[in-house]
């Protein structure tokens, strides 16, 4: 039978993280978030200058439905993939705290907080967090936009 040793180092990676390492996760994406946004030569910047295309896309409620929502993911994935990219980090950030913490107002708490962090983007911060989080929890507790 041999022993099997498990360094400090390892152990840390084995340890799950804390509320307060997936809030400054959730700062770093909120942070790549706004600045590729603001990056005149991201993809939709471009695309707005050469074909005058906006970010936001009005379609009726029966094309969604004809298309179905897997359609509609993939096409937000191929107009701006590395904003979804961004999105879904935020949203899986959320799930990660919502599991740590079991509760929408805790998570709502930390959430606030971290958008709180650059109190002049606050509202721009709180309704990326608030848009990606729709849904975040399990059950009857879960987020809602």
């Amino acid at each position: 039978m041999t022993k099997t040793t498990t360094t400090t180092a390892e152990s840390d990676e084995l340890k799950p993280p804390t509320v307060a390492e997936l809030a400054d996760a959730l700062e770093e994406l909120l942070a790549r978030i706004l600045a590729y946004r603001a990056d005149e030569t991201s993809l939709p910047a471009r695309r707005h200058r050469e074909h005058g295309e906006g970010p936001l896309r009005l379609i009726s409620s029966s094309a969604f439905l004809a298309g179905g929502p897997k359609a509609w993911t993939a096409r937000s994935i191929a107009r701006d993939p590395v904003d979804w990219a961004l999105r879904q980090g935020i949203r899986a950030v959320g799930q990660c705290l919502f599991d740590r913490l079991g509760d929408i107002d805790a998570l709502r708490t930390v959430a606030e907080g971290v958008a709180d962090r650059d109190p002049d983007r606050w509202y721009r911060r709180i309704s990326i967090i608030d848009s990606a989080f729709n849904t975040v929890g399990e059950g009857n507790r879960r987020w809602v936009s």
